[in-house]
């Protein structure tokens, strides 16, 4: 099942989660610019010295979007 197709309630835990419909998800990459601020961060961390940034963020991008297919 993929992870825009389900929707968790616990109302006796207080809990409600909500996945993000497609449209919902394209809005909120053009929103948030979030791959902006990513780019941004390898930027900064390679400008601090710090080696393979860029191939950590691809490497934690890999594994959520493996992730969001279970």
């Amino acid at each position: 099942m993929n992870v825009t197709q389900w929707h968790f309630s616990a109302p006796n835990d207080g809990v409600t989660i909500r996945t993000l419909t497609p449209q919902e998800v394209a809005s909120w990459k053009v929103i948030t610019q979030y791959q902006q601020v990513q780019e941004n961060w390898v930027k900064t961390q390679e400008a601090k010295g710090v080696k393979d940034a860029a191939q950590t963020l691809k490497q934690v991008t890999a594994i959520m979007k493996e992730s969001m297919k279970k």
